[in-house]
């Protein structure tokens, strides 16, 4: 089938990076990634800064009428989608408190294991 001219082709530090996920699949100190995938304008709207409708009823009785109408659909884009990381940044959980030599040691270990892996 021909390309849909719909599509805009990936920036190429997109693509870049997604090649660079997919090459160091298998190592558990990699994110996993899952999939890559163009997301036209019309297929998910949002209701704030990353929120889709679902996520925007929270309660507020106070809403306006304006908060009645429908949101604004996305802009199309090329989208990642990886796995959940909950644990927060690396570096703020160093900022956050002085790290003994045996949880440094541990991080390094990780890091230089999946660097390897690479």
């Amino acid at each position: 089938a021909p390309p849909d001219p719909s599509i805009t082709p990936p920036p190429c530090k997109v693509k870049h990076e997604v090649e660079i996920l997919a090459a160091a699949q298998g190592h558990p100190g990699i994110l996993r990634l899952h999939g890559f995938f163009w997301l036209g304008s019309e297929e998910v709207p949002i209701c704030g800064p990353g929120r889709r409708p679902r996520d925007c009823d929270d309660g507020d009785a106070s809403a306006s009428a304006a908060d009645d109408e429908a949101p604004a659909p996305a802009p199309p884009r090329w989208c990642i989608t990886a796995e959940l990381c909950t644990g927060g940044c690396l570096y703020d959980a160093l900022a956050a408190h002085r790290v003994k030599e045996s949880e440094a040691k541990v991080v390094m270990e990780d890091i230089l294991g999946a660097l390897v892996h690479l």
